[in-house]
């Protein structure tokens, strides 16, 4: 693990960061759709399903971008990841950091390094799940386009998605990295397409169509209502974190 001091100076570095003139280069014919939500909205799930789907519809192709980081494989992590089990360390991402050539980084409070590199970015269209820290950094990327969509769900459907997660030794940590994805969600809602994964039948298809649109940019959703949803939840991780 890398120093506290060292830790600090990235977080300071994190902000500002801008991946240099070689690395846009390799952007700048992709577009990057971010993914934000809680956990156990269904972040994967919608994804692979969009993946799925346009495998057969799109000419275009769609997929997931392999994201580094330096904590532990968790058994629902996508096989896109690079992990500390795969040798992902942190002086090799620090190395990157300053030389600009990761696309993004962000420090986690837990002291891991979340990344990815212009190798990452393989599709037309790539769908990230994203860590609000690093939207602005991808926004001056390089990308041909960006789009930044919050996942959302009623509270019953996050309560059960949550219930399979409960005995992650890192859950509490999760709880808290929703919620900051939630207070940045409400933060900057003008920026922002809301998409609601239900557990009721055809929700998943539903959601994972609007996410398709959104990286098409011909979505027009219902902001208010999903606004509201948004709340919801946001009041009830409160609830589970007791604050």
């Amino acid at each position: 693990m890398t120093s506290p001091v060292e830790l600090n100076r990235l977080r300071a570095l994190e902000s500002d960061y801008e991946d240099n003139a070689d690395t846009k280069k390799l952007l700048a014919d992709k577009v990057l759709t971010m993914v934000l939500a809680p956990t156990g909205v269904g972040k994967s799930t919608i994804i692979q399903q969009v993946i799925q789907a346009q495998a057969n519809q799109s000419l275009s192709t769609w997929g997931e971008p392999g994201s580094l980081t330096t904590r532990d494989r968790r058994p629902d992590d996508s096989r896109s990841y690079q992990t500390a089990d795969e040798g992902i360390t942190h002086s090799a991402l620090t190395k990157r950091i300053l030389d600009g050539s990761l696309t993004n980084y962000s420090v986690h409070p837990s002291g891991h390094i979340y990344a990815t590199g212009p190798e990452s970015f393989t599709y037309d269209y790539n769908l990230m799940p994203t860590l609000p820290s690093s939207v602005a950094a991808l926004k001056r990327a390089g990308f041909k386009a960006t789009h930044t969509v919050f996942l959302t769900a009623e509270p019953h459907d996050l309560k059960h998605g949550l219930a399979a997660r409960e005995s992650d030794p890192s859950f509490h940590n999760r709880l808290q990295e929703g919620l900051a994805n939630i207070d940045y969600a409400l933060s900057n809602a003008d920026t922002i397409h809301f998409i609601r994964n239900s557990h009721e039948l055809g929700g998943k298809e539903m959601a994972a169509d609007q996410l398709i649109a959104a990286s098409l940019e011909d979505y027009e959703g219902d902001k208010d209502s999903e606004l509201k949803v948004v709340q919801s939840i946001h009041r009830y991780i409160k609830g589970r974190l007791g604050k």
